[in-house]
């Protein structure tokens, strides 16, 4: 199963990061993390037939970035994805007509682990970086490639990004409970971003970002029952942020919108915001 933290990873918020500093990191940095995702039951009277549980994941991360002489770094980033539940197969009526779900045995199991490393270089004004990542689950493979670049201008007032990645994955789904009717799958995705930040006082910045994204393959889940989709899909994000630093509270308050075409049309994200306190902000 495709973990919850890559479909995050796809969203504009998360794409369109603060810009790294441009001077590598002083020592060597050690980060371990631990998170636990949990979805309710599904209601009884809604299910005809099997599990009602669903999804339990328990996610552990591993990170380590070191300097390499005064322009350089290196990052090994290890995560690893224990998922448990049961899924949805597709939605049918009971014996009085009554619309219901039919759901898998609660036997879902699944261990994803994800490995990258990254290199990375810096100038007086800018830097880039290079990475690689592979993930590995029962039925799903991926690997891919990015490369990252941002520069200021001559003021330090302004900050382009840009970047690009490529990535391939492979499906070879596990026979189980669901009956499933796909062997081995293959899908690629190409994706280019740009984006600038500026700074409009000592307290407010704003920034505005263009993501593309194409994806040719198979893109249907092979757990549901008739999932067919489109064998290639192409997403255009215009997405924009500002945040303004409240300096008596040691906090900050950031909002985001975005405004997405895809197949089904165009798509608008309505402004959110969130607030946090900075003093003690970590990586």
């Amino acid at each position: 199963m495709r973990s919850l933290t890559r479909t995050l990873a796809t969203l504009p918020a998360y794409q369109a990061g603060t810009a790294l500093a441009d001077a590598p990191p002083a020592f060597t940095e050690v980060g371990v993390r631990y998170s636990h995702y949990s979805e309710d039951d599904i209601d009884a009277s809604s299910v005809i037939f099997g599990a009602t549980s669903r999804y339990d994941i328990d996610i552990t991360q591993l990170w380590i970035e070191a300097p390499v002489g005064a322009s350089w770094s290196v990052a090994l980033d290890v995560q690893n994805d224990y998922q448990t539940g049961a899924s949805p197969w597709f939605v049918g009526t009971d014996q009085s007509g009554e619309p219901g779900v039919i759901m898998s045995g609660a036997s879902i199991q699944d261990n994803r682990l994800e490995v990258g490393v990254a290199t990375r270089y810096f100038w007086a004004d800018g830097n880039a970086g290079l990475n690689v990542s592979h993930s590995d689950e029962d039925d799903y493979e991926a690997l891919s490639v990015g490369f990252d670049a941002s520069w200021n201008s001559a003021s330090n007032t302004r900050t382009w990004t840009t970047s690009v990645s490529s990535s391939r994955d492979k499906v070879n789904p596990s026979q189980g409970v669901i009956p499933v009717f796909v062997t081995n799958e293959e899908l690629d995705t190409q994706s280019g971003y740009f984006g600038v930040s500026q700074i409009l006082s000592r307290s407010a910045i704003v920034r505005v970002g263009l993501n593309y994204t194409y994806s040719d393959g198979y893109l249907s889940d092979p757990y549901k029952l008739n999932d067919q989709r489109p064998q290639s899909h192409e997403r255009i994000a215009l997405s924009a942020g500002y945040r303004h630093f409240l300096i008596d509270a040691n906090a900050s308050v950031q909002l985001i919108t975005a405004i997405m075409r895809t197949a089904g049309g165009w798509i608008l994200t309505p402004w959110s915001w969130a607030g946090r306190n900075t003093t003690n902000a970590a990586r």
